[in-house]
């Protein structure tokens, strides 16, 4: 009688159990989530850090939202990156940092959107403690995320 409680008592704790561990694992942090479902291109690089983006188009076509990450996993140094949106060379204003991000990490993810208008563009760049460096990307040559 007592192991049959035991498995009794076993069983109750399993079935207690299973629904918390079920529940805990099925509702990731959504912003990790969606970074890891990212189809990420690698923009730029410095010291071992990538700077990582993608592109979707919002607003029905009229503009693009730019991702934006830095993936240190494999960097020397800390380093960082930003985009800017440019009208005909010019700052708009709409811009993302990451500020540092330590080896062994990947920043949080960011974005800055564009008009899908001619006389747009992004400028990104890359820097750490060493200097830093950057310049216009096409927006044709960025992945989709």
């Amino acid at each position: 009688m007592t192991k049959l409680r035991i498995i009794g008592a076993a069983a109750a704790a399993l079935v207690l159990l299973f629904p918390l561990s079920a529940t805990a694992t099925a509702a990731p942090d959504d912003t990790a989530a969606r970074a890891a479902g990212k189809n990420w291109d690698t923009i730029g690089h410095i010291e071992g850090s990538l700077h990582q983006a993608c592109r979707v188009s919002v607003d029905s076509g009229a503009k693009w939202r730019i991702y934006n990450r830095v993936d240190a996993r494999q960097a020397e140094i800390p380093a960082g990156a930003m985009m800017k949106v440019l009208r005909k060379g010019v700052p708009t204003g709409a811009k993302w940092k990451s500020g540092y991000v330590t080896p062994g990490n990947i920043s949080n993810v960011g974005s800055v959107l564009m008009p899908r208008k001619p006389g747009y563009q992004i400028e990104a760049s890359m820097y750490s403690q060493m200097g830093g460096g950057g310049g216009v990307v096409k927006i044709a040559s960025l992945n989709r995320c």
